[in-house]
């Protein structure tokens, strides 16, 4: 750690294995394409003796044995009698080799655990199928990381001792505060929520983080309601990211009503452009007060049938169309956003209503299609909540452009 650091950890890689993949040159010794190569265009042109083309292969072999995945393949042969395929098909024993490359941890089940949490899990497993050297592992795994957090609290704190500034002294004071805490408790704020995440990540060199907006979010939620983090933190932070909020958008912002008047009174101030993302569930109040604000409604529509957009999004269609209307009164500029999914409100009715409400409401400068994909089945599985559209494929542009046709002008 340093001075200008505001989380504990840092990758430094060094050689840790051996393996014949190609690429990852960073973490292994012995890259077999890139030999296989030299040695064949050497053979071929006559410049390597007899003893050195057995020595040569000799060498081959030896990585062959000394290859972490052929290790693997005879420990698994021994104890299961067969050797696992190299393929990625489903969960469980035996589906890939020692690699797990492109897939994401659970770090959701770790915010939510915590170190003990994962402790008592591996306890629990244990007594149910008896003890191994796997779960010994695992405990020896998360006694590591407490090792490291101990390690880098103890650093904190020197360096809160030596600093030059309160705002250091403070920020390293609350960092050892936060190393000290999730060794043992679950993280009950954003800091030591992504303390915890970021530790288990530089010690395992992680490099897929999954959806940190949704194991990290309800804690930096928390942490705005109770003035942990400020407006002024929250605005140096758009301050920074500027360049990106204008092409991006996403989230619930009403549901953070005082923060979020702030922050839009402060980008105002700036002359930023402001756009806000709405499902239109939001009390008339505060969206008067937005409405002055705020430069650009981004609005969900997401069907027109009451029972059918209570079956499938739990909400009343009524206060949906009364903000609309609010909107319309007060001249705000709207883009209707309408998801559209097969078989739920892809029908020739829905998009009537849809054409029906821009010849309706001249506040609406163009109504889009959200066509059905299945991105976000990865965070209904991460909820162990049953994907009621898992037979669903994701919508092709070809009928995109059809329904894209059917709410034109």
């Amino acid at each position: 750690m340093d001075e200008n650091d505001g989380i504990a950890g840092r990758y430094e890689h060094d050689f840790v294995g051996f393996s014949s993949q190609v690429g990852g040159i960073y973490t292994y010794y012995f890259n077999e394409h890139e030999f296989l190569n030299a040695y064949m265009a050497c053979k071929q042109n006559g410049e390597i003796t007899a003893a050195e083309d057995y020595a040569l292969q000799a060498v081959q072999a030896y990585w062959h044995e000394e290859n972490t995945a052929r290790k693997v393949e005879l420990e698994f042969s021994k104890r299961y009698g067969y050797v696992p395929p190299k393929a990625f098909a489903g969960a469980g024993v035996g589906n890939c080799d020692c690699r797990v490359a492109g897939t994401n941890l659970d770090f959701e089940k770790l915010i939510r655990l915590g170190f003990d949490g994962l402790n008592q899990e591996i306890d629990r497993a244990a007594e149910v199928n008896g003890a191994s050297a796997f779960y010994t592992a695992l405990k020896l795994w998360i006694e590591s990381l407490r090792g490291a957090c101990e390690r880098y609290r103890e650093q904190a704190l020197e360096l809160a001792e030596k600093a030059e500034t309160e705002e250091a002294k403070t920020r390293f004071t609350k960092l050892a505060e936060a190393l000290l805490n999730i060794q043992h408790s679950t993280p009950k704020t954003f800091l030591e929520g992504v303390q915890l995440m970021w530790i288990y990540a530089v010690s395992s060199d992680i490099m897929n983080y999954s959806r940190m907006d949704d194991y990290l979010g309800p804690l930096y939620a928390a942490d705005i309601d109770a003035g942990r983090i400020t407006e002024e933190a929250v605005m140096k932070q758009i301050d920074k990211d500027a360049k990106y909020y204008r092409s991006s958008k996403g989230g619930e912002a009403s549901l953070h009503f005082e923060l979020l008047k702030k922050l839009l009174t402060a980008c105002r101030e700036k002359g930023y452009h402001t756009a806000l993302e709405t499902n239109g569930l939001i009390s008339a109040a505060h969206l008067k007060e937005l409405i002055p604000l705020t430069d650009l409604f981004l609005f969900d529509f997401k069907h027109s049938d009451p029972d059918a957009l209570k079956k499938w999004a739990g909400a009343p269609l009524a206060p949906i169309l009364e903000s609309l209307a609010a909107l319309e009164d007060a001249h705000a500029h709207v883009w209707l956003r309408c998801p559209v999914i097969p078989g739920v409100n892809d029908t020739d009715a829905h998009f009537e209503v849809i054409c029906a409400l821009k010849h309706q409401y001249t506040c609406i400068e163009k109504a889009e299609i959200m066509a059905y994909h299945d991105i976000g089945k990865t965070k209904w599985d991460a909820l162990g909540i049953p994907y009621s559209l898992a037979a669903l494929k994701t919508v092709s542009p070809e009928q995109k452009h059809i329904w894209e046709t059917k709410i034109a002008d």
